[in-house]
């Protein structure tokens, strides 16, 4: 269960009817993360942002369109053009999407993350590639979809294709990252 704002906002009004102060209910799990929210920079603050946004986004493509979202991102080719990662800013956005799930309104299971963190690798012009695999666990199919960049799992377990076998072979993401 998500803590956050409890109760609502509660005002005094000074004189000519202006609010002097607002005070907010909030639980203290949430004034921990708005507080550790506070304490990023701010180009972790826009990627964490955007990482949200981006979730959020995913998850409404794949309820309402969900076999063209996962064909798309899964069969799109990227261009040549694109560039691999050299400064650090695979782990960076994987972190930023990692904490934005945790955070989020809803819980975020491993499509939308990975679809989120594959479009906003491509909005940085990295290549990057969206596999989904499967296993068998006690009679029953499990499935996990991640990103790939230069053929290593992002934000992902060592070995993961070890634990779930890729359906196709990797296929890369658009340059542009629209979609």
């Amino acid at each position: 269960a998500h803590s956050g704002i409890h109760g609502g906002i509660h005002g005094r009004m000074g004189k000519a009817g202006k609010h002097r102060s607002i005070a907010l209910a909030v639980s203290s799990p949430a004034r921990s993360q708005i507080r550790r929210f506070l304490e990023l920079s701010s180009s972790d603050q826009r990627l964490l942002f955007e990482a949200w946004w981006r979730l959020l986004a995913a998850a409404l493509r794949l309820r309402l369109a969900p076999r063209r979202s996962v064909a798309r991102a899964v069969l799109e080719t990227t261009s040549p053009a694109g560039r691999y990662d050299k400064g650090g800013t695979v782990p960076a956005v994987a972190r930023a999407v990692a904490r934005a799930a945790a955070h989020h309104v809803r819980p975020m299971t491993c499509l939308p993350r990975a679809l989120a963190l594959q479009r906003m690798l491509a909005k940085r012009g990295i290549v990057s590639a969206v596999r989904i695999g499967v296993r068998q666990d006690s009679g029953t199919i499990a499935a996990h979809a991640w990103v790939e960049v230069e053929g290593r799992a992002v934000g992902e377990p060592e070995a993961i294709e070890e634990r779930f076998r890729p359906l196709l072979p990797a296929l890369t993401v658009p340059r542009d990252g629209v979609g």
